[in-house]
């Protein structure tokens, strides 16, 4: 169970990371109007704020 929660918390820290890393090339591309993943993204985010 140690091992376990040790790799978990591992894990965490690892997406986390990615998760930085992610959001920084993502900020730093020029955003594409007609990219699936942007189209995807402003329709998400429209949705969450209703």
């Amino acid at each position: 169970m140690t091992q376990r929660k040790a790799l978990n918390e591992k894990l965490t820290a690892r997406v986390a990371k990615r998760d930085g890393y992610v959001a920084d090339q993502r900020a730093k591309a020029p955003p594409k109007a007609s990219s699936f993943d942007r189209v995807v993204e402003d329709t998400l985010k429209a949705q969450i704020k209703r």
